[in-house]
């Protein structure tokens, strides 16, 4: 089975929508320099009006201060029990931010990599849970004839005493490319809401957003049948 997930949600009739269409992985963007940027007090008023349960709630970093990072996790904490935290709550980041802002976090923790990432150095993560991949980066590696190395590297992060969840993210421009799944272990779907998701600027085009969940989810349908 895959799930899906939408990346840069900004408002709660989106979250709502998305909500009522069965998505369980809802990410959210706390870099100010993103287009999709989530004040963090907006942030706590859609939590308020939902439930954690069955949930896994992302949160996106990149380059943020290590204060401001505690003080999401603070303020979680403040709210949820640290079990709630660990069962739905992520901390995302780029694989060259500085780890120490997160390692302190007890919270499971997902990291975007790329093909010119130093894998070996997430070995000895502390709560690592999920590793992140754009699908044109694995095209890109399959092209040059890199992508089963790369697989393999991905995959020694890996333990025996811990599961990492992969996910492949793609854009609302290309069709999901099925070959790579006969290497890289995605169980996770990702893709943004951005401008061709929008009636404007911030304002989800919800028709248009139900249409690429659907086109998605069938997608996916003919990938299992693959």
């Amino acid at each position: 089975m895959f799930d899906i997930r939408v990346e840069g949600i900004y408002d709660w009739r989106t979250f709502h929508f998305l909500e009522k269409m069965g998505v369980k992985h809802f990410h959210f963007d706390f870099n100010p320099r993103s287009l999709s940027f989530l004040p963090q007090h907006e942030f706590f008023e859609i939590l308020e009006k939902t439930s954690l349960a069955g949930k896994k709630i992302v949160l996106g970093y990149s380059g943020e201060s290590k204060l401001a990072i505690e003080k999401m996790y603070q303020d979680l904490i403040s709210l949820y029990s640290k079990n709630q935290i660990q069962e739905s709550v992520l901390f995302e980041f780029q694989i060259d931010d500085e780890f120490e802002k997160f390692e302190s976090l007890e919270a499971p923790l997902s990291v975007r990599v790329n093909e010119t990432s130093q894998l070996k150095k997430l070995k000895d993560l502390q709560g690592l849970h999920a590793l992140v991949l754009d699908q044109f980066q694995l095209e890109r590696l399959e092209l040059q004839s890199r992508l089963g190395g790369y697989i393999q590297s991905l995959n020694q992060v890996a333990t025996s005493t811990r599961f990492i969840n992969y996910a492949l993210r793609i854009s609302n421009e290309n069709e999901i490319m099925v070959s790579l799944f006969d290497l890289y272990p995605a169980r996770i779907i990702s893709f943004p809401i951005d401008s061709s998701l929008e009636v404007c600027y911030r304002n989800t085009d919800l028709k248009k957003l139900e249409i690429r969940l659907k086109h998605i989810r069938q997608s996916l349908e003919n990938l299992e049948l693959y």
